[in-house]
């Protein structure tokens, strides 16, 4: 929907596609997020705090070493081949030939990490598996990533789901415990990638590339993206590590759900910048204007549609985690998600601004920022996590907390390199009829709050929506383009029953 308010900005040829592709993945994402929400209800019930501690510390010290051996090659490649497609094959070939060889050390740093943290012997059989899914993980992400510059939203959203339901598919064998995820995983991506190849098999050839100066070029292309990475990954590690030597397993446990839910909720920018992406990159190179002016609107449009999830997350916390999780289990989620819930207004920005930075190449520049905010963000965990403890009895709300200050940091880092001015009359008038919205939501759910929690979200839901459309939160041109759409939509469904 959103990206469909702010396509005017993109040259008329692209403009259908990428808001059909925004529609496609903000569908998928919608789809995904009902799938975890479903898995996150089950299998944590099922398990228990300590065995998801023990799995989230063996996924948080693989994916640590393999997120920063991709070297953020993906992408780039993403950004390359959605400039010209004719880069796919070349580009695609030397990074599986690098990716082949980067196997071995993945596997030889894991055994390391895990040595220095002393994990227990349940967590080395849980990271044993996550190892090959991480191994397959290097070769299927460069595959994705050139579907993805294709623009094949499609193929590139049911390759996903496919992939983040194998959660669901480890249910009937958690009696086994939690090795039965990891072994569930690693199945699943084996699928995946076999479609993958299917599918560009189809186009090009896949020949993995030896050659020395093509891995400079894509290690030299992946640079400007890999602090990115760093950042998200030395984020978690951080507050796993701080968090588990205050705390023990169980508390990286609720961390690690409260982390997962919290990205669940980022399912709008996530689908908006992965449809904006090739067409951002480009834009840049035709009418830089016109970037800046979609610039200010789609981040407008971040700013308020982040103010009803967390005013939905703060108020329902409490009856959201005890239906997840029941009253006996999970008891420090609803404090971390709350704190959490505040997270996501930085991030929804910060998700989005990163696509742009990509697009006009500024996201070497912007690494630089980044290496700051990793630090203040460990910083902030030594310091919160004892003090939420100590007061709350909640080291997953000082590490949630930690993040937050970090994450604020960053936004305003990220509108200095845009050269975005966040106090434009245009955002402050559309964050304040957001918040008038907002606000009156959370009145309605507070007034309905001793109702089955279904009845509390609907109706502020629907208490937001009707004020935001009557204020024109969205931008009265962008609101009547919405009208247009839907009336366009529901027309051709009309037609088609008439015509059958």
């Amino acid at each position: 929907m959103s990206a469909e308010l702010s396509m005017e900005a993109v040259p008329q040829s692209g403009q259908g596609k990428v808001a059909k592709n925004a529609i496609i993945y903000l569908f998928a994402q919608l789809i995904s997020w009902s799938v975890s929400f479903l898995a996150i209800s089950i299998i944590p019930r099922r398990l228990g705090e300590t065995a998801m501690g023990e799995l989230a510390l063996a996924q948080t010290l693989v994916s640590t070493v393999s997120g920063t051996l991709m070297l953020s090659i993906d992408p780039y490649l993403v950004a390359e081949v959605g400039r010209d497609q004719l880069n796919a094959e070349r580009l695609l070939n030397a990074a599986l030939g690098l990716r082949l060889l980067l196997i071995l050390p993945l596997i030889g740093f894991s055994i390391l990490l895990l040595h220095l943290n002393h994990a227990s012997h349940v967590t080395w059989m849980l990271a044993y598996f996550t190892m090959g899914s991480a191994s397959i993980n290097l070769l299927a992400e460069p595959m994705r990533s050139v579907l993805a510059g294709w623009e094949e939203a499609k193929r590139v959203s049911a390759l996903d789901f496919t992939w983040q339901s194998a959660a669901l598919w480890s249910i009937p064998f958690l009696r086994f415990g939690p090795i039965a995820m990891p072994i569930s995983n690693l199945s699943m991506l084996l699928i995946t990638m076999v479609m993958r190849i299917k599918w560009l098999f189809s186009r090009i050839s896949l020949r993995p590339n030896c050659n020395i100066a093509l891995w400079t070029t894509v290690i030299k292309g992946g640079l400007p993206f890999f602090m990115n990475t760093f950042v998200v990954q030395f984020y978690t590690l951080g507050s796993v590590l701080i968090l588990r030597r205050y705390s023990g397993d169980a508390e990286v446990g609720v961390f690690s759900q409260a982390l997962r839910l919290q990205g669940t909720f980022l399912f709008i920018p996530t689908a908006i910048g992965m449809a904006l992406l090739p067409s951002l990159t480009r834009l840049t190179d035709v009418d830089e204007v016109e970037f800046k002016k979609m610039q200010t609107k789609v981040l407008s449009l971040m700013l308020a549609l982040s103010l009803p999830v967390t005013t939905m997350i703060i108020m329902l916390a409490v009856p959201f985690c005890h239906l997840l999780y029941g009253k006996s289990k999970f008891q420090d989620m609803p404090l971390a998600l709350q704190v959490s819930a505040f997270n996501l207004i930085p991030l929804y920005v910060t998700t989005i601004m990163y696509r742009f930075l990509v697009a006009q190449r500024k996201n070497g520049i912007w690494s630089i920022f980044l290496i700051g905010t990793v630090a203040l963000n460990a910083l902030f965990c030594w310091i919160l996590i004892p003090i939420t403890m100590r007061y709350f009895h909640n080291g997953s709300a000082g590490a949630m907390a930690a993040s937050m200050i970090a994450e604020s940091v960053t936004v305003v880092f990220a509108f200095v390199l845009l050269g975005t001015n966040p106090l434009s009359v245009q955002a402050v008038t559309q964050v304040f009829r957001g918040l008038v919205a907002a606000v009156s939501m959370g009145c309605v759910i507070w007034l309905t709050r001793n109702m089955m929690i279904i009845f509390p979200a609907t109706l502020g839901m629907l208490t937001f929506c009707y004020l935001a459309y009557h204020l024109h939160v969205f931008g009265e041109e962008e609101q009547q383009k919405l009208v247009a759409m839907i009336q366009q939509k529901l027309g051709r469904r009309k037609n088609r029953g008439q015509n059958k």
